[in-house]
Formats: structure tokens, sequence, C-alpha cells
């Protein structure tokens, strides 16, 4: 009982209460073992429990999540320098992260991440369901919200002044809420949602070139796709999306961006002229 109260009040207080509610926890078994109330199959069948009563009253009645509010995220902003005139929810979205879109008041388009207090958690689950899925995947451990932040923003300035395109980063930093919040700047389309008619063989040849560019300086994208590829407004296609990408990568990791960009244009045209392109710049 003490679990489910207090896994299902956690959401809803701060921080310290939700630790001290682990103590509690914590505490609580070890003075059951302790004190011979029960075995240590008894003490764990009962955190089972009170976990999934507290997981089906957070699925049934809803749970607050660490999701931040459109009005939170443009404040939180206002607080980085990045001033705003709307956001809005990004119409795609991933595991353990809350992305959003905002205008400026010269119409940049801006794409927002913000990783709360459950950024690790989901990040957690979704790379071990990955893992058990996929050859070759990962599981991403240890990492928390402000080190994704600043993994990205150094991965993804390290390409820039090598001169490979991809989305600037316009801030990166911490909300007074304690979300680390990144921002690109997100000038085109990506090539998902270009019509079939659109990718023509020199777009096709310019996807190649770009990762081919990222490998070059010892990067790989780690999360190759057609949301991840972005037709620029100036014709040319940036990588977006460096939130796995691996410095000093290995071939390994160079091989598999390569297996996954084959992949990917071969979905949005077709696989004869995917594999044409990079003949065409790769040579193998």
């Amino acid at each position: 009982v003490v679990t489910a109260v207090v896994i299902t009040a956690s959401p809803h207080v701060t921080r310290p209460l939700r630790w001290l509610g682990r103590i509690v926890i914590t505490m609580g078994a070890i003075a059951a073992l302790v004190l011979g109330i029960a075995v240590v199959l008894d003490v764990v069948a009962g955190l089972a429990v009170g976990v999934v009563a507290a997981a089906v009253t957070h699925l049934v009645f809803g749970s607050p999540g660490g999701r931040p509010s459109a009005d939170q995220v443009h404040d939180a902003l206002a607080d980085l320098g990045v001033d705003v005139v709307d956001v809005t929810d990004a119409v795609v979205q991933v595991p353990g992260v809350a992305l959003f879109d905002a205008d400026t008041s010269d119409r940049d388009e801006l794409l927002v991440k913000v990783y709360g207090r459950d950024a690790w958690d989901g990040q957690f689950l979704a790379s071990i369901w990955t893992a058990m899925w996929r050859r070759g995947e990962r599981p991403h451990l240890g990492s928390g919200r402000l080190a994704l932040v600043e993994h990205e923003a150094v991965a993804t300035l390290l390409a820039e002044r090598a001169g490979v395109p991809v989305l600037p980063v316009v801030a990166v930093g911490r909300s007074v809420d304690g979300d680390a919040v990144l921002v690109n700047e997100v000038s085109g389309r990506p090539l998902s949602h270009l019509p079939a008619d659109a990718l023509d063989d020199e777009l096709l040849r310019a996807t190649w070139r770009s990762l081919v560019s990222l490998h070059a300086i010892d990067i790989a994208h780690g999360r190759v796709d057609g949301e991840r590829l972005v037709l620029r407004n100036d014709g040319s296609v940036a990588l977006g999306d460096l939130g796995e990408a691996v410095v000093a990568a290995t071939q390994g990791d160079i091989l598999t961006d390569r297996a996954r960009l084959l992949v990917t244009t071969a979905i949005l045209t077709d696989q004869d002229r995917s594999l044409a392109a990079a003949l065409d710049v790769i040579g193998v």
C-alpha cells in the first residue's frame, strides 16, 4: 500500500519529496526483512504489486509525467534569451523528450527539445526495447537530462564547424523548473514530408554527401531516417537530431549509418535509384 501511494503521488510532488518517498519504501523493505516480518520473495512481491497498482492508476486517471506545457516552454525560451511568438506541440514526438515547434518574430522556425524529469526513464526504457529487438542497437545508460542536451549540442557544433550541413543550435540550457532545453533552427522540410516526384537523383546524392561529410570528421549520426534528413531552403540536405551521434565513431557505426540511409532512400524512392546515388558518392 505504501509503495502504491508513494509512486502514485510521485509525479505530482517536488524532487525532495520523491526521494523521501523512495527512502521510506527502501527502509520499509529492509525493516521487514530484518525483523522477520517477511521473506525476500514476500517483499519483492509486495513492491511489484504496489508498482503495478500505481501504474494502473496513472493509466486510468492520467499523470503529468514531467511534460511541460507550451506556456512553460515559452517562458523557458525567454529565460534563455530566445524571443518567440508562438509555441505548439510538434506533430512527431519521440520517447523520452518533449518536442515543440516555435516561431520567432523574424519568421524563423525553431525546434525545441525539452528533457523533463522523466526523460531518463523514457529514453532508458526505449533504448532497452530497441536493443532487444534490433540487431546492433545499444542501450544508453547513465545520461542525465543536461548531459543529453550537452552531447547533442557539442556534436552539432563540431559538425557545423567542419562544414557539415546540420540544423544549427540556437540555444541550450536549463529552465527554472530544472528541465534541460535545446533549441535548433529548422528551416526546411524533412524528406519524408516531400512528394515522391521532388526526390530527384541530385537530391539523393546530396543526402549521401551530407552523411559522408559527417563521417569524414569521425562522427556517426546514429538515427538516420526520413524525419532527420531535412531539405533546406538553399537546396542542401541537412542532418537533424544528433542526440544519438557517436563522436570518434568506429567503422561499424559508420557502416550502420550508411545502411540506414540506403534503406531510408530506398523506401522514399526505389531500390535502384537509392543504390545508384550511394555508388555515385561513396563509390562502393
